[in-house]
């Protein structure tokens, strides 16, 4: 990922690690939400391989204090197939 900020935005380029695209998006932080919109392809994916970078999505920000038990069930969740 390689970009700037101005203000409470991000203008990035994002490559997918699975199939080499290249995406031009925006993250922009409002309160305790990040709201990321892809804008456009910058190249498009040399494989079939699903990129698995969100064309829109919103996360807020969890409350309360995120525990090493915490990272490592969602470690184990994510390596499950």
């Amino acid at each position: 990922m390689l970009g700037v900020v101005v203000g409470n935005t991000a203008v990035v380029s994002i490559e997918s690690g699975r199939n080499g695209a290249i995406y031009l998006g925006s993250a922009r932080k409002s309160g305790g939400t990040l709201h990321w919109q892809t804008a456009e392809t910058i190249k498009k994916p040399s494989s079939d391989d699903v990129d698995l970078i969100a064309s829109s999505q919103s996360m807020k920000r969890k409350t309360g204090n995120t525990t090493a038990e915490d990272i490592a069930r969602v470690r184990q969740e994510c390596s499950q197939d």
